[in-house]
């Protein structure tokens, strides 16, 4: 088995050599792409986990919303599955303009996945933003920044017109 191994990784690096696509030397629109990519996936991932233990507890409210926001991540996953062509082909022509585009569209499906994450949070009751609970904020209102007039307004005089014009002669 040891010989076969040793056999196989010789003839191979040959064909490493000579051009065989190597992962690691991606480029720079290709890395963001697939780095949205994996991100929205493990978005995906977590409201999944998050919509089977809310169908556990039979919460059907957080159900429904974590339903409805994996939907939309679903979505926008399919349409960054099919600009992936896209920045393939924009890649195999060297046109690095249409491949940094392709990529700063799929960072901003992201980005709008990442709300949706945020949202989806908020169904369940979690803190979008981690911020120290001892901290308490207090606001006070400077009264002498706008004068407090508690004088009540003077009524304005209504004058009606006359009923008739012609009794003023």
């Amino acid at each position: 088995m040891k010989k076969t191994f040793i056999f196989s990784a010789i003839t191979l690096i040959p064909v490493i050599a000579a051009g065989f696509p190597q992962p690691e030397k991606l480029s720079q629109p290709q890395e963001r792409y697939e780095s949205a990519v994996t991100s929205i996936n493990a978005v995906y991932d977590e409201l999944e986990k998050d919509r089977r233990t809310s169908r556990e507890q039979r919460d059907t409210i957080l159900y429904i919303c974590i339903e409805d926001k994996q939907r939309a991540v679903a979505a926008a996953l399919k349409q960054i599955e099919g600009r992936k062509r896209l920045i393939s082909a924009s890649l195999n022509s060297n046109d690095t303009e249409a491949a940094t585009h392709e990529a700063i569209i799929a960072e901003e499906i992201f980005k709008r996945i990442s709300r949706l994450a945020d949202e989806a949070k908020l169904c369940a009751g979690s803190k979008i933003s981690k911020s120290d609970d001892s901290e308490t904020v207090t606001m006070t209102i400077d009264d002498g920044i706008i004068p407090i007039d508690t004088t009540p307004p003077i009524p304005t005089l209504v004058l009606e017109p006359p009923a008739c014009a012609s009794c003023f002669r």
